[in-house]
């Protein structure tokens, strides 16, 4: 459908984003952030999935403070710290992770969006945990 069109047609790859303005919009329009924050809950074990959902929700940010606030509204949030603490030894999905809860966190009410974060998903336990392997992996290289 025309969804999965949007979507790249299932190939993922790190490169792999919605870059075009239109593209997003459309995503947007047709509420494929909804849907893809389903396909994140119903596959979270997969880490091409959770992968390539979360470059999708992170450049869907890039259309201003009512997307950002759609895709927290989806469970985006949600659904990409589940998969940064499903899969903590992977870079990408770390990065990947860090990048949209820098760009979520742009939104006005980034405060009541801060706490959320730290009380529903546990997630400074996961942001310390990234620091602390990040900062110990350099001291032992």
């Amino acid at each position: 459908g025309d969804l999965w069109g949007l979507l790249g047609g299932g190939e993922y790859s790190a490169t792999v984003t919605i870059t075009k303005k239109q593209r997003r919009q459309d995503m947007l329009n047709l509420g494929g952030h909804w849907k893809l924050s389903e396909v994140m809950q119903e596959f979270p074990r997969n880490l091409s999935i959770q992968m390539y959902g979360c470059s999708i929700l992170r450049e869907l940010m890039l259309e201003g403070n009512y997307a950002r606030y759609q895709v927290y509204a989806s469970a985006g949030m949600d659904r990409t710290i589940v998969a940064m603490g499903r899969f903590p030894n992977n870079v990408h999905m770390q990065l990947c992770g860090c990048q949209f809860l820098s760009r979520l966190l742009l939104l006005p009410v980034s405060c009541a969006v801060l706490e959320n974060l730290v009380r529903s998903t546990d997630g400074l336990r996961t942001i310390l945990r990234l620091l602390q392997t990040q900062l110990c992996s350099e001291a032992t290289n």
